[in-house]
């Protein structure tokens, strides 16, 4: 018989649906923010809206892939859209995601600087 994990009041937490679609949607919006195309356009609509004609020299990227990251974005909630004639204007929804996006900022600056102390102690 295997043996149960409890949490520290002793319980074995339950998820309901309402928290696992949670978890989904969290996810989701995760894998959204994990490429790095996906994560310079959101830093270029951090300095305010754009186009994907604004974001092709930023990303060096064709129109049509710009637009296939934008689609990624926009399904995970992170951006939205409104057409401007012929252009499709793109803004953040909530700019919380570049809160998100500064943490991790900051964990990856800090575990380089404990792998540099790493390599330091070892040389």
């Amino acid at each position: 018989m295997r043996e149960q994990c409890e949490s520290a009041e002793g319980k074995r937490p339950q998820m309901d649906a309402i928290s696992r679609r949670l978890l989904e949607l969290k996810a989701k919006a995760l894998q959204a923010l994990g490429h790095p195309a996906r994560l310079l356009i959101l830093e270029a609509l951090r300095e305010g809206e754009c186009c994907v004609c604004d974001l092709k020299p930023i990303l060096g990227l064709r129109q049509p892939n710009i637009s296939q990251h934008l689609s990624i974005l926009r399904a995970a909630n992170l951006v939205a859209s409104r057409r401007e004639g012929t252009r499709v204007i793109y803004r953040v929804i909530d700019p919380t995601v570049f809160e998100i996006i500064d943490l991790m900022g900051e964990v990856v600056r800090r575990q380089g600087e404990e792998m540099a102390e790493a390599v330091s102690r070892s040389a």
